[in-house]
């Protein structure tokens, strides 16, 4: 997995990853995904805040950006 999305980014391509089952995913990996679609069960595995709220869903977000996730626009 990590290989293609390696590739894909190199590319310029989009990545697209729905990280479940939910499991620890690496950072080099991370930082090669261009959307990310975590539920609430994913988005606390990686990275450790229990997404119960919107305000805890947004901590999470933050967090994944810092990660190197791009946030997503339209």
């Amino acid at each position: 997995m990590e290989l293609a999305a390696k590739t894909a980014s190199n590319l310029g391509k989009t990545v697209i990853l729905n990280p479940a089952p939910a499991y620890p995913l690496p950072d080099s990996l991370l930082s090669k995904i261009s959307i990310l679609t975590p539920n609430q069960t994913e988005a606390q595995m990686l990275t450790g805040i229990k997404v119960n709220s919107p305000e805890t869903a947004h901590l999470a977000a933050q967090h994944l950006h810092k990660k190197r996730v791009e946030p997503f626009s339209h």
